[in-house]
């Protein structure tokens, strides 16, 4: 991996603004930082004040159905490759553990549901379902689990809507859009709804969210459930 050198003379935000402000306006209708817009309020989006607001996301452990589906996964940008770009390189092959994407979560909700570090978990939900080797942190908080973007989608029924074998949580997340007005994918951002993590019988029950690789934003973390995988397929 190439690092790029550190600037020289490293430039602060809006360096030449917070210099002259009268001369170098910024690119808004006023020319200056707005914490208000007026421009976004007047197109009247009920997802999209013109103002920086708390909107209840779509899923979170806030939601009623939390209770069905506790666990909040958060599928980040991966250390080891851009989006699912590189995936079959040695880098971000070294990092996988089993052949599969490490998904991170907490000792006290592994030993809950009988999961131990290096076991194949099942994560799922209603809109889909993939497998992950398990990784036990404490820097994960509590009912919350973490799985990075980018492996390459690799289903057990081509075609189909079936079990991603890889670890590709774009199968577990909503395909729509962050508001009216950014049209985002925020796959990224939020917790899939999911069944409860718990210990799965012969198919396994590991819940988190999925749909596609791709995108430049951080996923919001969407409901989850995730639990052993006991099953005599050989993937």
């Amino acid at each position: 991996m190439a690092l790029l050198p550190e600037p020289a003379d490293p430039q602060p935000l809006l360096h030449d603004f917070r210099a002259d402000p009268v001369a170098q306006v910024l690119k808004t209708p006023s020319g200056k930082i707005e914490i208000f817009s007026e421009k976004i309020a007047g197109f009247g989006y009920d997802d999209c004040p013109g103002h920086p607001a708390w909107l209840e996301p779509i899923e979170w452990l806030g939601a009623a159905s939390a209770k069905d589906y506790p666990l909040h996964l958060i599928s980040n940008q991966p250390s080891t490759k851009l989006h699912s770009q590189y995936d079959m390189g040695s880098h971000s092959q070294a990092a996988k553990i089993n052949h599969r994407e490490p998904v991170r979560l907490h000792p006290a909700d592994a030993a809950r549901r009988n999961i131990k570090a290096g076991d194949i978990v099942r994560l799922f939900n209603a809109r889909g379902e993939c497998l992950a080797s398990a990784v036990l942190s404490d820097a994960v908080r509590p009912g919350v689990v973490q799985i990075s973007t980018g492996a390459w989608y690799d289903p057990e029924k081509p075609g189909k809507r079936s079990l991603d074998k890889h670890g590709n949580p774009n199968v577990l997340t909503p395909d729509r859009g962050t508001s009216k007005l950014a049209q985002a994918d925020h796959r990224a951002f939020l917790p899939d709804r999911g069944r409860a993590l718990r210990r799965c019988a012969a198919a396994g029950d590991l819940f988190t969210t999925r749909r596609r690789s791709c995108g430049a934003t951080p996923r919001q973390g969407f409901g989850t459930g995730i639990t052993r995988w006991h099953s005599g397929a050989a993937f």
